[in-house]
């Protein structure tokens, strides 16, 4: 079976079960801004042994595999708090009492949305072990859906 995104991003499962990956699909080497590889996870066990995007999600205890990083020039901002130029978040449960601006990194010196931010919480210290209390799972796992769309399964 080959299931591809794009021409640089697909996953590739053999008669024998194996699995060949590329770009989003290719493993948990070095990468230079890691982006919730939970979700192409979830999606690669989906599509290579038939288990739930769920449970593969639900059953990680490995919070590196929920997290985005990203470079921000200038540093980012959280709630009025300077964090740094690299900054490491996850998507969180949000609020209903909190404005939808406190939910968003923003650049420092200009003021912008850092990409694929919203409803996210920085976690500059983070413990692979230890699962935020306020993680959105139901998150992760529409992410996983949508791009189980847009490898061509269909009814996900």
């Amino acid at each position: 079976m080959l299931a591809s995104r794009d021409v640089n991003n697909y996953l590739a499962v053999k008669t024998d079960g194996k699995m060949k990956g590329k770009g989003i699909f290719g493993g948990n080497g070095l990468m230079k801004n890691p982006d919730r590889r939970i979700i192409y996870k979830a999606v690669a066990e989906f599509l290579s042994k038939g288990i739930p995007i769920e449970d593969t999600i639900y059953g990680c205890e490995d919070m590196s595999q929920f997290v985005t990083v990203r470079a921000v020039t200038g540093g980012a901002m959280f709630n009025g708090k300077y964090l740094g130029k690299a900054v490491r978040f996850y998507s969180a449960v949000s609020d209903m009492a909190s404005s939808l601006d406190d939910d968003c990194l923003y650049n420092s010196i200009n003021g912008n949305k850092v990409p694929k931010s919203s409803g996210c919480r920085p976690l500059m210290d983070m413990n692979r072990d230890r699962i935020p209390d306020d993680l959105d799972y139901g998150s992760y796992i529409f992410d996983a859906r949508k791009l189980l769309m847009e490898v061509g399964y269909v009814g996900a």
